[in-house]
């Protein structure tokens, strides 16, 4: 059963982040609210992955104890766990730091934003959203 957070993410349709080369030079804003979007939504899709995996590791080391597997293929199980783990770090740090720039951007730029793409400034509003929650549950 997919979770609310992401089934809320793949909602967000990649069309509306991305924009046609024909405006870069009249909407440098609208761009830079792409970029900050689409990264930000790659770290969330990256988060909710490992989260997922690593509690299918877990569950596949008890498995394995609960069965008596030699003591071998244990080790290479925990290491596994451990592999996925080591990358949740990263992958938060640098999702705080996205959530605080497009947070900083979505606050200076609204006025400008909203005039020139009110949906897409609603989509990335409801990722930020998304991305905060998630951050929670983690801390």
């Amino acid at each position: 059963m997919t979770s609310p957070r992401i089934s809320a993410v793949a909602s967000l349709p990649n069309e509306t982040f991305s924009s046609g080369s024909q405006n870069r030079t009249i909407r440098p804003r609208l761009d830079q609210l792409v970029v900050y979007t689409a990264i930000l939504k790659h770290l969330l899709d990256q988060k909710l992955h490992y989260d997922n995996e690593g509690n299918v590791e877990i569950q596949r080391l008890e498995r394995f104890r609960s069965e008596g597997i030699d003591q071998c293929r244990l080790r290479a199980q925990e290491q596994v766990c451990k592999k996925v783990q080591s990358m949740l770090p990263r992958i938060v740090y640098k999702m705080r730091n996205d959530v605080e720039r497009l947070e900083r951007f979505l606050h200076t730029e609204k006025v400008q934003l909203k005039e020139l793409n009110g949906h897409l400034y609603e989509q990335s509003c409801q990722l930020l959203n998304l991305c905060k929650e998630n951050l929670e549950l983690t801390t």
